[in-house]
């Protein structure tokens, strides 16, 4: 269902939507700018399995303040377009195997700082919703986006990476310690 703003969003997530996806145009200017492979997409989009993704595993206000994020809401889920047409910052990134790029964008409103993660689709010319969370207004955005960054394989680390889902600033020195002894015991098993 093609629409102007983020009302039938929230209506999917809250189960009173027929509709299977929704979709709304592409943001051109800052967007292309910023991300030149994404230059004449046609569209934005979230289907119900993106959005039951962020509903289950991002919707629940305890499970969420144990992450030191807050829960997202039908409200932000309706805010996709204001999101991707007016980001404060942004990171893409080729996903593997295929031409499509993640695009990792944040934004800050009055109550919080919202990170969207979206898949691009050269085939559909389509920028797919993947995830979001929603972290308190004092968040940093760079910390935002670079965590986000760090939970989806790259081509540099297409065997996979940590899903580290504590404060990971804490223990992320501890992650690459142990990276690091992996990585020396390898080369030694080598020679």
């Amino acid at each position: 269902m093609h629409v102007a703003d983020g009302a039938e969003a929230a209506a999917l997530w809250n189960g009173t939507s027929d509709a299977q996806a929704v979709f709304w145009d592409m943001p051109q200017g800052k967007l292309a700018q910023d991300v030149p492979s994404l230059a004449g997409y046609s569209s934005v989009s979230a289907d119900k399995n993106a959005i039951n993704h962020i509903r289950n595993h991002h919707g629940n206000a305890d499970t969420e303040a144990a992450r030191g994020q807050l829960a997202v809401t039908d409200g932000d889920i309706a805010r996709i377009p204001e999101i991707v047409g007016g980001y404060d910052g942004i990171r893409s990134v080729d996903i593997a195997g295929t031409h499509n790029k993640r695009v990792v964008f944040a934004k800050r409103f009055d109550d919080g700082l919202v990170v969207y993660v979206a898949e691009s689709s050269v085939r559909k010319k389509d920028l797919k919703a993947v995830s979001m969370w929603k972290y308190p207004q004092s968040a940093n955005a760079q910390d935002a986006l670079n965590h986000a960054m760090s939970l989806y394989p790259t081509p540099e680390t297409e065997g996979g990476v940590s899903h580290i889902q504590a404060d990971d600033s804490a223990a992320a020195p501890l992650f690459q310690a142990i990276i690091t002894k992996i990585g020396r015991a390898s080369c030694r098993e080598r020679v």
